[in-house]
């Protein structure tokens, strides 16, 4: 399994969907090896391998899964990626080293991330590759066209795969659409969640009597649980919202989001909708 992070160390929900399906995986029976490319204790992960492709630290060296990546340099070799692209060819040549003394039954590599190193995994030991696709560059870019480097990356990655999986339908067909896969060869497995790991939560009682008065007053509640980035289409939300708004003056908005994305979301919320007419309750919280 090629990965780009695991709990505790991860930025999002990338690490948290592959330690769900590796854990599933363990619990029929599957060996697992999973390479992460940081140096970093695992302590709750005791059903599966987890090796460490660099002496790094975890997070603190700019090469997260969510790190802004820019499209600045578009001359550069690297396309603005340098420090990326240093820890990837480090990472690569560890998963080289380590199929040659490990061979698997099979290669399971996340995101562009770790396509390029399970091509070179296939070409080492000839196993079968399966490319996970959480988000392609074009759902990672929003309304932009992308990083041209990440995108020729994931065009090679699922040319070579043998099995594809998506994260959802809407996923596969963008990469049919965008990369020219045939329909066939990609499969549709939801991300899951395990609800007794949820950590435990306080609820606030004075936001939910307040959206209990809302109600009464014949307010619709609408919920969003995601982070408010232009990833997760924090933009097409409120575009959604403020053209609900034009049929039904009542709707409150409910996005759980951090903190630091709060006055985003409220200003582009007021340029589209009156003040009047729009009311945005923001739970202000770091958990995943």
């Amino acid at each position: 399994m090629l990965g780009w992070e695991l709990p505790p160390h991860n930025s999002g929900g990338l690490g948290v969907a592959c330690y769900q399906m590796s854990r599933a995986l363990a619990d029929c029976g599957v060996d697992i090896d999973f390479v992460v490319p940081y140096s970093a204790e695992h302590p709750n992960i005791d059903f599966m391998n987890v090796h460490a492709a660099t002496h790094l630290e975890a997070s603190k060296d700019g090469f997260g899964a969510y790190d802004d990546l820019g499209t600045s340099d578009k001359q550069a070799h690297d396309c603005g990626l340098s420090g990326m692209r240093a820890v990837q060819r480090r990472y690569n040549c560890f998963v080289k080293e380590f199929v040659k003394q490990h061979p698997p039954d099979a290669i399971h590599a996340h995101d562009w991330l770790t396509m390029e190193a399970g091509i070179i995994a296939k070409q080492q030991c000839n196993a079968p590759l399966i490319v996970h696709v959480h988000a392609t560059e074009f759902d990672r870019s929003g309304e932009n066209e992308g990083n041209p480097l990440v995108h020729e990356i994931e065009q090679q990655g699922l040319l070579m795969a043998d099995r594809i999986i998506a994260v959802s339908h809407i996923t596969k067909d963008i990469i049919v659409k965008n990369y020219h896969i045939p329909p066939e060869k990609i499969e549709v497995v939801y991300n899951a969640i395990d609800l007794d790991e949820l950590p435990p939560h306080e609820y606030d009682q004075g936001t939910y009597q307040y959206l209990e008065d809302l109600k009464k007053e014949g307010y619709i509640i609408v919920g969003a649980l995601t982070r408010l980035t232009v990833q997760k289409g924090l933009t097409y939300l409120i575009r959604a919202v403020a053209e609900a708004i034009n049929q039904h003056q009542k709707i409150a908005p409910l996005p759980t989001a951090h903190k630091t994305r709060k006055d985003h979301f409220i200003t582009n919320a007021q340029v589209r909708c009156q003040s009047n007419q729009f009311v945005a309750l923001l739970a202000t919280t770091t958990q995943q």
